[in-house]
């Protein structure tokens, strides 16, 4: 069994760390490089290439789902490498989510569906969903409006897959710690690709073309945008601490000083505006939490890794904004164009233009406009809203914006109902603090929907669901199924 640390248990003499089997971090490393390196190749033998991932994705996933879901949410961020399969580019993640969903029908039980029914934040997100299918009837181009209900689909397949395979403890935390080691692998490389890039050394993820126009070079490691870098990071950083928490002894208790120095290190870096100012309001939220009275945060050790995680990520995003604002002033004027009210252009247009085209479109399409037809020409707006409610307003009107507020609040309720005092408290904390990460994220970047926080979604319901089970169980020998793995698996 793989437990949660002694600060999170109510006996801390019996719990253990949570620690990624090596078997099962070597295979989830093995299948992320493979993909990675089949999708590099993939332009010149996509046939054979992407016929070998299939198999040996297959084999893992029917073999190993657990694995597979692992493999799943390591590559859930990486953007920037697709596959090009017959003319389209579909990336890797959904190559494997399509996978382990057959291999979950095929295994599951009659009942499988049950857990999904049960899950209260199922009906918003397929409500959202459906809202954003039906908007191909006011859609201004088919080809966006296809590429975002695509996305759209995926973020309700991996919110289904999780919510069916994590059905005990052990696989909760499991898939939580993959989840953090996930954010500080993908910080750590967009760190070393960005020196890479400063070096003028070939560089992964820095567009060649960045330069050709006034914006400083921005680090966003494999996930095709500065912003949607910065918001995921934002996501994991609370569960990274939650995992070094989990560590009572050994150098793995402080992993939470490199994810913080990645993390921090790298909103001067991606240049992203709305990346420091969502890292401020979490990193306050999270401060006011554990300054507040005691269990807020579900663990004493939780409270005292928060507070020196804000004031070693405050300090250090200080001290390398001022030496960015120091020595390149290209960083000064993409600062000051958050402001600019003028209309120059595509490139050089500021927030508050892109914003008045929005609530102009909003009066005329209260219906919405269509998934991603924000940035079509005809639509008149030409460029994505940088905030997620506008982004709904544009995309999916009235009913569309209802949706996102129903999601919201089930969300909020679904983050602040969780069982206090349990073992499930402090992974709980950090899902909804990274939740709240992505929504202050989407004050500034538009993304309303997408995979890693549909993940986080069905984790955090998965999470609240068994802490409620446990406690709520009048026969102990149930916590001690739940424990073994002996509770009905829809993977068997």
């Amino acid at each position: 069994m793989n437990a949660l640390g002694a600060a999170l248990s109510p006996r801390p003499a019996a719990a253990r760390p949570v620690v990624l089997p090596r078997r099962t971090l070597a295979g989830v490393l093995a299948l992320g490089i493979a993909v990675a390196t089949l999708a590099a190749w993939a332009d010149q033998l996509w046939l054979p290439m992407v016929a070998l991932l299939a198999l040996a994705a297959g084999a893992v996933v029917v073999t190993r789902p657990m694995w597979a879901l692992c493999a799943l949410v390591m590559l859930l961020p990486i953007r920037a490498i697709p596959l090009r399969f017959m003319g389209f580019y579909v990336h890797p993640y959904r190559v494997v989510l399509v996978l382990l969903f057959i291999a979950l029908l095929l295994q599951a039980r009659g009942d499988w569906y049950r857990p999904l029914l049960r899950a209260r934040l199922t009906y918003p997100l397929l409500a959202l969903t459906v809202i954003g299918g039906s908007t191909l009837f006011v859609a201004y181009d088919f080809g966006w409006w296809a590429k975002g209900f695509l996305q759209m689909i995926a973020c309700l397949g991996v919110y289904v897959v999780t919510l069916l395979l994590v059905d005990r403890w052990s696989r909760f935390t499991t898939v939580c710690a993959c989840l953090a080691l996930t954010g500080i692998v993908h910080a750590l490389a967009g760190i070393v690709d960005y020196a890479f890039c400063l070096a003028g050394l070939p560089s992964l993820s820095v567009p060649a073309q960045v330069m050709t126009y006034l914006a400083p070079p921005r680090a966003q490691g494999f996930m095709a945008d500065p912003n949607f870098f910065m918001m995921v990071l934002l996501a994991l950083l609370p569960l990274a601490l939650a995992w070094a928490t989990s560590f009572r002894a050994g150098w793995r208790r402080y992993l939470w000083v490199p994810a913080v120095l990645f993390f921090t290190a790298l909103i001067p870096m991606s240049a992203s505006r709305g990346g420091m100012l969502a890292a401020g309001l979490l990193l306050f939220t999270g401060i006011i939490l554990s300054r507040a009275r005691r269990g807020l945060m579900g663990s004493r050790d939780f409270e005292r890794n928060w507070w020196r995680a804000s004031l070693l990520g405050l300090a250090v995003c200080l001290g390398g904004l001022a030496l960015v604002f120091a020595v390149s002033p290209l960083h000064v004027a993409r600062a000051l164009q958050s402001t600019d009210f003028s209309d120059l252009g595509r490139l050089s247009e500021g927030r508050f233009v892109v914003y008045a085209r929005i609530l102009t479109s909003f009066v005329h399409h209260p219906l919405g406009i269509g998934l991603y037809n924000t940035i079509v020409a005809e639509a008149g707006i030409g460029k994505f809203a940088h905030n997620s409610l506008l982004q709904v307003m544009a995309e999916m009107g009235v009913p569309g914006l209802l949706a996102y507020g129903w999601l919201f609040l089930v969300t909020l309720r679904e983050i602040l109902r969780f069982p206090h005092g349990s073992r499930y408290s402090v992974w709980l904390v950090a899902l909804g603090l990274g939740i709240l990460g992505v929504y202050c994220s989407g004050l500034f970047v538009s993304a309303y929907y997408d995979e890693v926080l549909a993940l986080m979604w069905a984790l955090a319901g998965a999470g609240v669901a068994l802490a409620q089970r446990e406690n709520g169980a009048a026969n102990p020998v149930h916590k001690a199924e739940d424990d073994l793995g002996d509770v009905p698996s829809v993977a068997g």
